[in-house]
């Protein structure tokens, strides 16, 4: 072999190695991707791409989240139905609060800068608490469609996204030493 076919040799070497090593950074720790949801899921074992669809990890939709229900409590068809019905017959109600929170956050900033702080402490928690109701009265509407077993299992899931969440606010706000 030739010095020059040697150069030629060390430097394809050299960039299927760079390659490898860029590709490699791309998949993230453990051989991930960059979504959260590629690779295992830790309540299921299952291997998939992400379940969202959207704008974020967090604008899953009633899609995503009536199949994770759906999923979690091993709904039949009929359940499925009645289920989406109701999430339906919220939907417009629902929306049409969220809309008024964002519009009341101007309002409510106003009030602050105003000094006002009991009223703006008011405004919003009136229709937080419009809001709290509804979803309230569609869980209601919900578990009445659902079996005892099925119910449990809700509630166990509840509990385990209350505790998800407690250890995502405790690793993130850690105090700084």
């Amino acid at each position: 072999m030739t010095t020059k076919s040697k150069w030629i040799s060390l430097a394809t070497l050299a960039t299927v190695f760079i390659l490898a090593v860029a590709v490699a950074a791309q998949a993230g720790p453990h051989g991930r991707g960059k979504w959260r949801g590629d690779g295992p899921r830790q309540d299921c074992g299952e291997v998939g791409p992400p379940m969202h669809k959207g704008f974020g990890p967090h604008h899953m939709g009633m899609r995503g989240k009536g199949a994770r229900l759906g999923r979690l409590l091993d709904l039949t068809g009929a359940q499925r139905t009645d289920i989406k019905a109701i999430r339906t017959k919220y939907r417009d109600q629902m929306k049409e609060l969220r809309t008024e929170l964002r519009n009341l956050k101007g309002k409510v900033e106003e009030l602050v800068r105003a000094g006002n702080h009991e009223a703006a402490f008011d405004a919003s928690t009136e229709l937080r608490k419009r809001m709290f109701v509804l979803r309230g009265e569609m869980m209601s509407e919900i578990k009445g469609v659902l079996t005892p077993e099925q119910i449990e299992k809700l509630e166990k899931g509840k509990e385990r996204a209350k505790e998800r969440r407690e250890r995502r606010f405790k690793n993130r706000h850690r105090p700084t030493e």
